[in-house]
């Protein structure tokens, strides 16, 4: 049964990602559902959370819910347009001069990294995770 929900969700995760690149550079900026964050950055928002299931997966279950959905998911300042670290991953891109295609593509290796780019990255104080 589990082998048959980790295909699922890799036949579902393979489909998104073909359907992420078909997003225009002007598609990535427009707004969703989950304000104040962009396409862009919901998929990341996705994509770090995909990341954390391994590990949470393989560990023991909870033996209750500290939290339920309804109050981890309230409006609240975690959402204000300040808190939002994904309006400074903005300002650190212009600063860069890249778009954010570009900068998912540095991100995730696909395109490489000079010395003086990473001197910059750090300068900007921007950390990549570690996502697996």
């Amino acid at each position: 049964m589990r082998w048959r929900v980790v295909e699922a969700f890799r036949l579902e995760a393979g489909q998104l990602a073909q359907a992420m690149t078909e997003v225009s550079a002007a598609e990535w900026g427009l707004p969703t559902r989950c304000a104040p964050w962009k396409v862009s950055d919901l998929l990341v928002h996705v994509r770090v959370v995909i990341a954390w299931l391994p590990g949470m997966l393989a560990a023991p279950a909870p033996t209750c819910a500290e939290v339920s959905a309804a109050e981890y998911y309230r409006p609240d300042d975690r959402f204000a347009p300040g808190i939002n670290a994904a309006d400074r991953w903005a300002a650190a891109l212009e600063k860069l001069g890249w778009g954010q295609l570009r900068f998912l593509r540095k991100a995730t290796g696909r395109e490489p990294i000079t010395r003086e780019e990473a001197s910059d990255v750090s300068r900007l104080g921007i950390r990549w995770l570690t996502l697996g």
